[in-house]
């Protein structure tokens, strides 16, 4: 945007994120300054930063994408040239942008139907109104006798049934496929940010201990000037 950015960034370290914006900053800083002939700090203050789950990820792409639209600035979220929209559309890595990353995450439309079809297949609403459909089929269809459309053993009622199975246990496979990706997703995601804080704690441990040492120091000098 023309008075802000937004990024969202994967560190491979602890420090990476603080030093990469650090650098960022210096940079264009000297270039704005050296291009308009100022001098000292161009931002007001330092950037912020939000650790994101899956859910606020997708939500912080289609903000960020649809933000120059929304702002008049262009009227297609590709159009924006330092926008990474262009990347996910079209599926490849552009050098900055890692689209799989993204688009890994994202739903499709054939994925939330299977979700919504495997949700409402498994749930006691389903196995009640399937029951009461079977019951009242059934019941008819032995009431009407030989004028029934559909008489014992209902044949017809098999053929539903088969029918139904067919097209029920292939989307429900894909929903458990989807849920098995979802989990890797989500326990690769954990392990990362665990291995962050083991690292993050490992760095604060090593700072109390010089810190420790340096007062150990201090310690020894003020006996010694002591005595």
């Amino acid at each position: 945007m023309p008075n802000h950015v937004h990024l969202i960034l994967t560190p491979s370290t602890v420090e990476a994120l603080g030093r990469a914006m650090g650098e960022a900053h210096r940079r264009y800083t000297s270039f704005v300054n050296a291009r308009a002939r100022w001098s000292g700090h161009l931002f007001q203050g330092r950037y912020a930063s939000v650790a994101m789950d899956e859910a606020h990820l997708i939500a912080a792409v289609r903000t960020i994408s649809l933000n120059p639209v929304r702002a008049r600035l262009v009227c297609r979220a590709e159009d924006w040239a330092w926008s990474s929209v262009r990347a996910h559309l079209s599926g490849e890595d552009d050098g900055l942008v890692r689209a799989r990353r993204v688009l890994d995450r994202v739903e499709r439309f054939g994925q939330r139907i299977a979700d919504r079809v495997a949700g409402f297949g498994g749930s006691w609403t389903f196995i009640l109104t399937f029951l009461t459909v079977l019951v009242i089929y059934t019941a008819i269809n032995i009431v009407l006798g030989r004028s029934a459309w559909d008489p014992y053993p209902f044949i017809l009622l098999n053929l539903f049934l088969s029918m139904l199975a067919a097209i029920q246990a292939p989307v429900i496979m894909m929903s458990q496929n989807r849920q098995d990706t979802k989990d890797r997703l989500r326990s690769e995601l954990d392990f990362d940010v665990n291995r962050r804080a083991e690292s993050e704690i490992q760095g604060l441990a090593h700072k109390l201990n010089l810190l420790g040492d340096k007062i150990n120091d201090v310690e020894d000098l003020l006996r010694t000037k002591l005595s």
